[in-house]
């Protein structure tokens, strides 16, 4: 009985802070970093090495002149847990845009980032 205790408790330690230290880390998004695209964005989607909290999530994009692009909501896809999405309210112009966004996985920790694209 000592021995298996003394085992659940090694066990314990080792595999908590894995849960601990689990971060939602960007991972990809559509239009992709750094990319030219053809024609405007439906939406801006984002996916994360954790399931982001969609209460912790924003999504902002501004155009090369700084000016801010109406976005709805970010919202979650019941499909991939792992990607956001926010439509975009109108097409887009060309030009350069470029994102930010902030979002938390399920340990609080926030993360956050930009990108751009043409």
């Amino acid at each position: 009985m000592n021995r298996t205790l003394r085992l659940l408790l090694a066990l314990g330690l080792l595999l908590g802070p894995a849960r601990a230290s689990a971060h939602a880390h960007f991972k990809r998004s559509e239009p992709a970093a750094g990319s030219r695209i053809t024609s405007s964005p439906q939406a801006i989607r984002l996916w994360f090495t954790e399931r982001p909290e969609l209460s912790m999530t924003l999504i902002s994009m501004k155009d090369a002149n700084g000016k801010a692009i109406a976005l709805a909501p970010p919202e979650s896809d019941r499909g991939d847990p792992l990607m956001v999405a926010a439509r975009v309210s109108q097409p887009l112009p060309a030009g350069q845009y470029t994102v930010a966004w902030r979002t938390a996985g399920s340990d609080g920790h926030p993360s956050r980032g930009t990108f751009s694209f043409v």
